[in-house]
């Protein structure tokens, strides 16, 4: 993604951040991505979720949300 794309995904990632986690949990996000250098390392410090384990569960969410069939389904 880049351009607008870009920005309505990273907000749709630090609205799930928040829904989920707090609005606490976004600046301890930003704090450690500033500390420790790098995404997946922040991700696990802050969330203790890996950048994939995250994205896999932001994405479900996103269809749960968009797609309201999905959610009166559940995983296998």
């Amino acid at each position: 993604m880049n351009g607008y794309l870009a920005n309505r995904g990273g907000q749709a990632v630090f609205y799930y951040i928040e829904k989920k986690y707090g609005k606490g949990k976004i600046s301890e996000l930003i704090h450690s991505l500033k500390g420790i250098g790098n995404v997946d390392g922040a991700f696990k410090q802050t969330l203790g979720l890996n950048l994939k384990e995250f994205n896999e569960r932001w994405k479900k969410d996103i269809k749960r949300t968009f797609w309201p069939d999905i959610e009166t389904t559940s995983d296998p």
